[in-house]
């Protein structure tokens, strides 16, 4: 199993009431799964996301990673695992937009490698999702769709073995929404593990695994 969770909970405090967002949740994704996680607005989704990447801390609970524990990893060890294990693509794009998207994408590579990528490698990487034609834009220049869709191959710069993305057809329009799940779909039958959290049901037709957090 690459990733499992258990009985992992976070608990806030809100107008002097403390709640759980997420609250004993277990769930395990292998190499080539693609998972959903669904639910309401406000109720956890983005909260589980960060508690598996171990960028927030449960209140109790576990996740494993290849059977390690996140949060009894040393902080030279976690960063490791955020760099080279996992790439997470926000609901934004998160791009810079001082630079291009080319340069976006060789400077993840590069933060994590400290090496220089080859054009050659970004262009195949570009050509898997049909943007090559706009990597010399900047952000500003470019479409929602073509944005989310530099936002994936920034990610897979490092070659992760899971992918984790939130919302990540929130606001595009029918034909790019399309796009970005066939891409993600295609990326778990080419062996990377893929966790979505979203609204969209087209992923409900084609997950391997869907996980529905209760109601607020």
């Amino acid at each position: 199993m690459l990733l499992e969770t258990q009985d992992l909970s976070k608990k806030f405090r809100r107008n002097g009431h403390e709640f759980f967002p997420v609250k004993d949740i277990n769930l395990s994704v292998k190499e080539g799964q693609l998972v959903s996680i669904s639910g309401s607005s406000g109720c956890g989704k983005s909260t589980l996301l960060n508690l598996i990447t171990g960028m927030l801390t449960p209140d109790y609970g576990a996740v494993y990673f290849n059977k390690e524990n996140v949060f009894e990893m040393t902080a030279d060890r976690h960063a490791e695992y955020l760099n080279q294990n996992i790439a997470y693509i926000m609901q934004g794009d998160g791009l810079l937009h001082n630079l291009t998207l080319s340069e976006n994408i060789a400077l993840i590579h590069w933060l994590h490698n400290r090496e220089n990528v080859s054009p050659e490698k970004i262009i195949k990487l570009a050509q898997s999702v049909g943007i090559e034609h706009v990597l010399d834009s900047y952000p500003a220049q470019l479409s929602g769709g073509e944005a989310k869709r530099g936002a994936i191959v920034r990610a897979l710069v490092n070659h992760p073995q899971l992918v984790i993305a939130d919302e990540p057809t929130s606001n595009l329009d029918t034909g790019n929404a399309e796009k970005i799940v066939k891409i993600l779909k295609n990326l778990s039958r080419d062996g990377t593990a893929v966790i979505v959290s979203t609204h969209d049901q087209r992923f409900s037709e084609i997950v391997d695994a869907e996980y529905i957090l209760g109601d607020c």
